[in-house]
């Protein structure tokens, strides 16, 4: 990305862990492109709606403008109660939701239809899910009003339907397979609302949002079984640079770049 031109922000609730990740991105690049790219940190913490509104508010002070939107953070929680739930859900659908309203949708510019450069003309969200979020590991009822929210314009009936299950949360009841079942239920309810979004825009005129699954990445989410064959960091971003610096299209010349999708391994996957 930093190759490509673009400025890095990164916000993280670990000034430590971010300032260190800083540190790399600039050992990886040359230094006489380091040096022209402006790479910064912001707190913020994604398990409290009011940070991530504070988030917003002193970005806009401080005149920022973002072309690109990665909403990477998550939890994967084990068990399933209320507290994990609230957790999870806020954490990696919720407040990415608020930042996909408060820093793209909100500060679109008019944009020509037929705007040549696409990345620097539009604005580019890119949604960090899993596999697990595929409806097939949801209980069927769930599964089916995920589906359905996904078809309305914007992302509230996907809020409703999360906020409709936490008002009603029961213990008793499986979510979702596996021992971590509100992850899959976040991630599953992240696909929906990144398919609801490209229905406000859906030949990306404006705005271009996709989710994508970078496979298992080396990172403390993972059981010590997991973490022979898994990607590194760095590895797992190039699928989530490819969203945004060779955004897929259609399969004809002249195709608009395919947007509200679920990918793996660049290419198209169920959901």
């Amino acid at each position: 990305m930093i190759r490509a031109g673009f400025d890095i922000s990164i916000a993280s609730s670990d000034e430590s862990r971010a300032l260190k990740a800083i540190e790399r991105l600039r050992h990886r690049t040359p230094s006489d492109i380091t040096n022209e790219a402006s790479i910064d940190y912001h707190q913020v913490d994604l398990s409290d709606s009011e940070s991530v509104r504070d988030l917003i508010v002193r970005l806009d002070r401080k005149g920022c403008q973002y072309d690109v939107l990665i909403n990477n953070a998550a939890v994967c929680l084990a068990g399933s109660c209320l507290e994990i739930a609230q957790k999870t859900l806020q954490v990696n659908v919720l407040s990415p939701i608020t930042l996909m309203d408060g820093l793209i949708w909100a500060k679109l510019p008019k944009v020509s239809k037929n705007s040549v450069n696409f990345s620097r003309g539009k604005k580019i969200i890119v949604n960090v899910a899993s596999g697990e979020g595929e409806l097939g590991y949801l209980h069927s009822r769930l599964a089916e009003k995920l589906k359905t929210s996904a078809e309305f314009v914007g992302p509230h009936q996907v809020v409703s339907t999360l906020a409709e299950l936490l008002d009603q949360f029961d213990e008793e009841i499986e979510y979702a397979f596996g021992p971590t079942p509100m992850y899959s239920l976040s991630k599953a309810a992240l696909i929906a609302a990144t398919h609801a979004y490209s229905n406000l825009d859906p030949m990306a005129e404006k705005v271009l949002i996709n989710a994508v699954c970078p496979g298992d990445v080396l990172t403390d989410m993972l059981t010590e079984e997991q973490r022979d064959e898994a990607l590194s960091p760095w590895e797992a971003s190039l699928d989530v640079a490819s969203l945004i610096l060779d955004p897929p299209r259609g399969e004809k010349e002249g195709d608009t770049p395919l947007t509200g999708k679920f990918f793996r391994n660049r290419e198209l996957a169920q959901w």
